[in-house]
């Protein structure tokens, strides 16, 4: 007998357990990646809104109309430096919070937490994301995500 299926079988089960990994490119890589969000229900953020717009720019208002809507949920930290008053203009909703990191910290990346998959976006002349889908690797992130929360500052 041939030992040819139980190794395809025994390769295909290693396969499964390994990340899926996709790396995204430039502006409209980025804007995929927002624009796949209106299939969620559920999103958890780290980011910055100064850097969505200095990036995004003109997609930018058009990408907030069709993704955030009542049916996405949405806690996001953003940076305690950051103009509160841009920042109610283009995101306050009912359904979407957001609390203060502390004012040290200087984010140059954002995170996106949804489904089984974190995505991390790197801003700057090469603008690019990578998306990882592991349930461990986003279950470890989304724990940390939550002590960030539980500790952040609310806005009043």
């Amino acid at each position: 007998d041939s030992v040819l299926p139980e190794l395809y079988a025994l390769y295909n089960n290693k396969l499964s357990e390994k990340p899926k990994v996709r790396f995204y490119d430039g502006v409209s890589g980025i804007v995929d990646i927002y624009e796949s969000l209106t299939y969620t229900e559920k999103l958890d953020a780290i980011g910055s809104p100064l850097l969505i717009e200095q990036y995004l720019g003109k997609y930018l208002k058009k990408t907030i109309e069709n993704v955030i809507t009542p049916k996405l949920r949405i806690r996001e930290l953003i940076p305690h430096k950051q103009n509160k008053a841009f920042y109610h203009k283009y995101y306050e909703k009912p359904y979407h919070e957001y609390r203060l990191l502390p004012q040290e910290m200087n984010l140059k990346t954002d995170m996106l937490l949804y489904e089984n998959k974190v995505v991390m976006i790197a801003y700057g002349e090469n603008l690019h994301a990578v998306v990882i889908e592991d349930s461990n690797i986003v279950g470890t992130q989304k724990a940390l995500f939550e002590i960030l929360w539980n500790n952040a500052e609310t806005i009043k």
